[in-house]
């Protein structure tokens, strides 16, 4: 399972703002 890339991207949307 590759929960950390999934968190990961979660992360750098929320930096964007999304």
């Amino acid at each position: 399972k590759r929960d950390d890339a999934r968190q990961f991207m979660k992360f750098l949307h929320q930096d964007l703002g999304v």
